[in-house]
């Protein structure tokens, strides 16, 4: 059955009452506590720079070279040989752990499980 129009009727009063009373409370919690007072110090906190200070910061700092730029030891070319060499050494070794470890012709060839000629259903 299909309901018209007119079988739907609201009771605007009802929902006024309801919904709409001056004094309900909704659950809005309304807290009356002052705020947090907070002195500044204005010994220790002048309240800003002044324009000339922070010219003079500005001017120092873009002279100077960043210290991540500026090497902090200096490496001679016999001790980078002697790393490279190192280097070279331990990749040497891992290659040869390597295929020692993946060396499986000791093992022989992998058996066919029985029954892996089933693939073939030809019917």
């Amino acid at each position: 059955r299909r309901q018209s129009a007119q079988d739907l009727k609201w009771d605007e009063q009802n929902i006024k009452e309801t919904f709409h009373p001056k004094n309900k409370d909704y659950g809005f919690m309304i807290v009356d506590e002052p705020k947090t007072p907070y002195n500044y110090d204005t010994k220790t906190d002048p309240g800003g720079v002044s324009a000339q200070a922070l010219a003079e910061k500005i001017q120092s700092a873009t002279t100077m070279q960043p210290s991540a730029l500026t090497p902090a030891v200096l490496v001679t070319e016999d001790q980078k040989k002697a790393e490279e060499a190192a280097r070279a050494e331990k990749h040497r070794l891992f290659e040869e752990r390597r295929k020692k470890h993946y060396r499986m012709e000791r093992f022989g060839a992998p058996e066919d499980p029985v029954g892996a000629d089933d693939d073939d259903d030809d019917d």
